[in-house]
């Protein structure tokens, strides 16, 4: 059976932008895979990959300011998708 529930909007923030050190886009914090195959995925999966988001962070290469707002629009836009992201702590 297809799963016909709506799918999450991205959570590109228009930055498109990769660390190289890290491997994640410093916008969104998804790989370059999960952003290519973002269409194709699941809700469970991108769900998933949303899941992810805050505990990447800290990964990417910026400054903590930039990561505390980078964390405050991400953990917003999965407020907004009934998500629950892991705890980056």
């Amino acid at each position: 059976m297809t799963d016909t529930s709506p799918q999450p909007d991205s959570p590109c923030l228009f930055v498109c932008s990769m660390d190289e050190q890290s491997g994640f886009c410093f916008g969104c914090a998804r790989t370059i895979d999960e952003i290519a195959a973002w269409a194709l995925l699941s809700r469970a999966q991108r769900d998933s990959v949303y899941t992810q988001i805050p505990i990447r962070i800290p990964d990417l290469n910026l400054p903590l300011a930039e990561q505390q707002k980078l964390q405050k629009a991400h953990s917003l836009r999965a407020t907004r998708r009934n998500i629950t992201p892991c705890d980056p702590s």
